[in-house]
């Protein structure tokens, strides 16, 4: 409830006055791709690279304060965890260990998780860089 009678706390088009906003945050040009379901072809055809382009635009990248460093199966890897901001209206992500792949910044991050929530401006992605393989697919 507002403390103004007649006044809302959070205006009726407050996300889409703040969309421009954001937008002219998002500095980075980004590919955004698929990762093929099934296994790779034998042999691989020339030029295969087992992912499809799904969408380009352009995002903001904040590197989270959360390291991993973890030793499965005798072999060390590092990871890093990425929030990557997108404008509204990009498709639908696949997340989690086959999520998609966002190429930007000269990086390869994995999509993990899609944040979601109310009056939304833009689109909060979390995203994995795996230190150890910069090759994921």
């Amino acid at each position: 409830m507002s403390p103004l009678p007649g006044w809302k706390v959070i205006p009726e088009n407050w996300a889409s006055n703040l969309a421009p906003t954001v937008n002219a945050t998002l500095t980075s040009e980004a590919n955004i791709y698929r990762v093929t379901a099934g296994p790779a072809p034998y042999p691989k055809p020339p030029g295969w690279t087992g992912k499809t382009l799904l969408h380009t635009t352009y995002v903001r990248v904040q590197e989270l304060n959360r390291e991993n460093v973890s030793t499965p199966g005798e072999q060390p890897t590092q990871s890093r965890q990425y929030l990557v901001v997108a404008p509204l209206g990009i498709p639908e992500l696949q997340t989690g260990e086959r999520g998609d792949i966002i190429e930007a910044a000269g990086r390869k991050l994995r999509v993990q998780q899609v944040l979601y929530g109310t009056n939304l401006a833009e689109v909060d992605i979390i995203c994995t860089d795996n230190l150890t393989q910069q090759n994921p697919v």
